[in-house]
């Protein structure tokens, strides 16, 4: 494989509905004022508690992390000195919660399971389902897939028997997400549809669940290469967000219909629909989905070899993805800046990122990632190889590399179906 085949390896960012159980869900900037002059007055009691952790919660939405740690942590030191066994599960719940917002997901995984554990010996049965819901989330982060389908799982029986049909349908969505991040894609589909038929049966209006709902299995249509279904699935979704006026679901819809738009090489309609997403996520601060998308116009220039461009836009991304501390976005950077830097005949700078993209991928324990990775190299050594400016030793030399990384990537593609 030659350099000309690397427009093949480049990774885009899609959309997923994920669910993180935050303790309450509250107005951030309506409350935060009116809570602190509460905490003026207020004694050493329960509520206190309620009102530090829902604090926590309030600057964690706000993206100020240090603030809400310390709010959290002082609701965990006032439940242990009160012996409230809730407070301190639900105060663990929430530094975890914070913690994973950081991407410090060790720290979120050590508090979210003390949560859990206080929580069984409660019996608290929805507490249980919450912060399995939270641990899944942590693990699929982690790459521990298998984990994450157990925690779900074990959520959506509580759910079932709760009858806790707003969460149920969250729980097969995310459990879509796990298959289809293992390639999966007829598991995820049946996820995706099944939540669907949920909504449908539960008698649910049309509101941005639909929306999310045809998004997923545009998703899943996408990445198992049926991009008629995918489209049909990905307009629907952008109809029903913009009769419900969802800026979000709006964006997130029109940078889907990009990327189909792109693999199928209708590159100017890529991109009409891929700066119209920029706009709106611009507008709303959406960092995470403007990465995302100056990701996807950097794909559509360096089809078209306008490499400047391409380069501008990847970096655009990749300072977004280490402002926001996103692992995986950052891995999906370095790769895609290895392949431009590769037409550009960068080698030493392509092999860099690319080496920094395998470091992330194996510590994620990404599938895709990894496997990614080694085909940039694999490709990288492989176009020098076929370079006749090079002497025949050396010639030899990067064919030698080349074919031991096109054997690592396929070993490492049996190691990992194995593993899941």
């Amino acid at each position: 494989m030659g350099k000309q085949n690397a427009d093949k390896l480049f990774i885009t960012f899609s959309f997923f509905i994920l669910f993180l159980v935050p303790i309450k869900f509250w107005s951030q900037n309506r409350h935060i004022d009116s809570l602190l002059n509460i905490l003026k007055s207020s004694g050493q009691d329960t509520s206190r508690v309620i009102d530090l952790y829902t604090l926590g919660h309030e600057y964690r939405m706000l993206g100020d992390y240090k603030t809400s740690l310390g709010y959290c942590k002082q609701a965990l030191q006032l439940s242990n000195q009160l012996k409230f066994r809730q407070g301190i599960a639900d105060s663990y719940s929430s530094i975890g919660n914070t913690y994973f917002m950081q991407g410090n997901y060790q720290l979120a995984l050590q508090n979210q399971q003390s949560s859990l554990k206080i929580k069984e010996e409660l019996t608290d049965k929805k507490g249980i389902a919450a912060a399995c819901h939270n641990l899944g989330a942590i693990y699929e982060k982690q790459g521990t897939y298998s984990k994450a389908l157990e925690s779900y799982s074990t959520a959506l029986v509580i759910e079932e028997e709760l009858n806790d049909r707003q969460n149920i349908v969250k729980t097969y969505n995310n459990m879509g997400v796990i298959f289809e991040k293992q390639g999966k894609y007829k598991d995820a589909l049946n996820c995706y549809f099944t939540a669907l038929d949920k909504l449908q049966k539960y008698g649910v209006s049309v509101n941005k669940s639909y929306s999310d709902e045809y998004m997923n299995i545009g998703n899943a249509y996408y990445r198992e290469g049926k991009l008629e279904e995918a489209l049909k699935y990905e307009m629907n979704s952008l109809k029903i967000a913009k009769d419900i006026d969802n800026k979000q679901g709006i964006a997130d819809a029109y940078n889907n219909i990009g990327l189909i738009y792109a693999r199928r090489k209708k590159y100017s309609k890529a991109l009409d629909n891929y700066f119209s997403s920029l706009k709106i996520k611009k507008e709303i601060g959406d960092k995470n989905g403007t990465s995302a998308t100056y990701n996807n116009i950097a794909i559509v220039y360096k089809k078209r070899e306008n490499y400047s461009e391409a380069l501008n836009m990847q970096f655009a991304s990749l300072a977004i993805q280490q402002e926001i501390n996103s692992s995986e976005g950052i891995c999906i950077s370095y790769i895609n800046l290895g392949l431009i830097q590769l037409d550009l005949n960068r080698m030493s700078e392509a092999e860099a990122n690319f080496r920094k993209a395998l470091d992330i991928s194996w510590r994620l324990g990404n599938r895709n990632l990894i496997i990614n990775s080694y085909r940039g190299l694999a490709t990288l050594y492989n176009f020098q190889a076929s370079n006749l400016r090079v002497n025949s030793k050396k010639r030899d030399e990067y064919f030698s590399k080349a074919l031991g990384y096109f054997k690592v990537c396929a070993s490492a593609i049996d190691s990992l179906d194995a593993r899941h």
